[in-house]
Formats: structure tokens, C-alpha cells, sequence
């Protein structure tokens, strides 16, 4: 819902996982650097994790939301932010 709300208010909020961050800081931190300084690379043929993605980035698209979901992260399970999915054109 925070992903959500932040959207409606023009902003992208991007979410970043404790062990995501214990497992690989400098991947982490080489991704926030390339969205701040307009850099990132997005590849639309593989879901986008909306943890790290925002529907600004994909409004021109054709694409499938695909619902939030409960999945396992160490002990916990947490609800996950959904993807995006590019649609073929038929």
C-alpha cells in the first residue's frame, strides 16, 4: 500500500530488503546510484520487481500488474510488492 500511495503522490518509492542489503551492499548501492543519476538500465523482458520499480517507469507500456503476493524471506514471510510484466503485442 505505501508503494501505492507514494505513486498517487508522484513519487517512486523504492524498497530495499535487510538481507538483500546484508547480502550484497555494493550491488544495492550501485543500482541507487544509477537511478539517481538518471543511469538505470531497465529490462523489460524479465518482471519488474515493483520493490524497485514504479509505474511512472512502465505507464507507456503495455503491461500486466501482477498482484502482490506472501513470500518467504529468511524466517519471516513478508508481503512482497508485485511486478510488472510486459505484454506481447498480438
Amino acid at each position: 500500500m505505501k508503494t501505492e500511495m507514494c505513486e498517487k503522490l508522484g513519487y517512486r518509492l523504492i524498497h530495499i530488503w535487510e538481507d538483500e542489503w546484508d547480502k550484497d551492499k555494493e550491488s544495492i548501492k550501485e543500482k541507487l546510484k544509477n537511478i539517481f543519476e538518471d543511469k538505470e538500465f531497465i529490462d523489460y523482458s524479465k518482471p519488474l520487481d515493483r520493490s524497485w520499480y514504479s509505474i511512472f517507469q512502465v505507464q507507456n507500456k503495455n503491461i500486466e500488474i501482477l498482484l502482490p503476493e506472501i513470500i518467504e524471506r529468511g524466517n519471516y514471510q513478508v508481503e512482497n510488492c508485485g511486478y510488472f510484466k510486459l505484454k506481447e503485442n498480438k
